[in-house]
Order: structure tokens, then sequence, then C-alpha cells
């Protein structure tokens, strides 16, 4: 089983992924001109990102970080996070490459916690 990261609510949240093609063979998917969406479920709550070159996406949802690494990252903002119900939500990242060949590449879990820490002064 894979394991579930946990996050706080509030927190500035990025997930950072390289994507390999062949492992073994360290060949890594290539990004360039790649459309990469990402959705986390959990009840009735839904987190869409997706990278510029998708409508209604942009860098500051995904970022491609190395293309020819498969080097990409995901930023959930801490305005998002503190909206966030405490409990498991389900991500799934997909692929569509140029020829419109869409691919699942990872599906998995984190977690929110309650923010602990309130106050802003000491």
């Amino acid at each position: 089983m894979a394991e579930i990261f946990n996050y706080f609510q509030g927190d500035t949240i990025d997930f950072t992924f390289q994507l390999w093609k062949d492992k073994k063979n360290r060949e890594y998917w290539n990004l360039n001109n790649v459309q990469i969406r990402f959705q986390a479920n959990k009840d009735s709550i839904l987190i869409k990102k997706a990278t510029s070159n998708v409508i209604g996406g942009s860098n500051n949802q995904i970022k491609v970080l190395d293309a020819l690494k498969g080097l990409f990252l995901v930023n959930i903002s801490k305005e998002e996070s503190e909206n966030l119900n405490i409990g498991v939500y389900d991500f799934e990242i997909e692929l569509t490459d140029q020829e419109n060949n869409r691919f699942t590449v990872l599906n998995s879990k984190f977690s929110i916690s309650q923010d602990k820490i309130k106050w802003l002064e000491i």
C-alpha cells in the first residue's frame, strides 16, 4: 500500500512528481507539450489543477520544472487548503500527449488534519 502523506489545513501544499516511462532503462516521460491534470476528491470536495496548456489551467496550478526529466509540481495554496475538510483525499494524475493519447500515471491519497497553530504573534 502506498504511503499517505499528511498535511494540515492552511498549509501550502506542493506535490513534486517525477514520471518515468521506463524506470529500468532510465527513460523519463517527456512533458514538452503534454497536458497534465490533477484531481483530488473527498465526499463533495473536488480539487482540480492543470497545466497552462489546458483550458482553465495555469503555471500556478501545475508547473513543469524539467520537461525532459518528467518533473513537475502541483500547488494547493494555503487559502485552498484552509477550506479543505479533515480526512483522506484520493487523487489522480492524467497526461494527454500531442497525439491526444490519455494516460493515468498515478492514483494515490493524501490526508488533511486540523491546523493546531492559530496564533499570529507571541
